[in-house]
């Protein structure tokens, strides 16, 4: 069966009432791709203990690690996190000491977010962890096929962003 068709609707010829038979390697792709996606979701989901970072907290702090101070906004983009899932995302990272929050001087609505030193040293202890992780288990993947690997996956998130309105829209 194609995962990319429905169940009941496998294609049995070149072409189907559902259109033509993808290319077994893109069909495999894209399986490997939604068991990618799942096992994101699961590292999302992961609730460790007091004192320790889920997953989007860490992607959150990573992109506070190069700037100064960003509005949580900015922040939120550049997690690619939702503005509400942030909100309360900050809250926690706050009241556990590794982010601050300050009013702007030039928009009392917007605030100001910032790592503390405890925070800075905290995701350097997590980058390097994740990092040792990714080299240990990708160390018997050339250099060539990672990046040819990036290069597939690059296309692939344009390709979902490209999507036309008719493969999202509901019916």
């Amino acid at each position: 069966m194609s995962v990319l068709s429905p169940p009941g609707l496998t294609p049995t010829a070149p072409e189907t009432d559902t259109g033509p038979v993808p290319r077994p390697a893109v069909s495999r792709l894209y399986e490997s791709l939604r068991h990618t996606s799942a096992a994101e979701r699961r590292l999302h989901g992961n609730s460790p203990g007091p004192g320790n970072l889920t997953y989007p907290k860490v992607r959150a702090l990573a992109a506070l690690a190069g700037e100064e101070q960003l509005t949580a906004g900015e922040l939120a983009r550049s997690a690619e996190l939702r503005p509400a899932t942030m909100t309360t995302l900050l809250d926690h990272l706050e009241d556990a000491g590794i982010v601050r929050r300050t009013r702007s001087t030039e928009d009392r609505r917007v605030y100001l977010v910032s790592l503390t030193d405890a925070g800075r040293e905290l995701l350097q202890r997590r980058y390097r962890a994740w990092q040792q992780h990714w080299d240990r288990h990708l160390s018997g993947i050339s250099d060539e096929d990672l990046e040819t690997a990036a290069r597939v996956l690059d296309e692939v998130a344009a390709l979902f962003d490209a999507a036309p309105d008719e493969l999202t829209a509901g019916d």
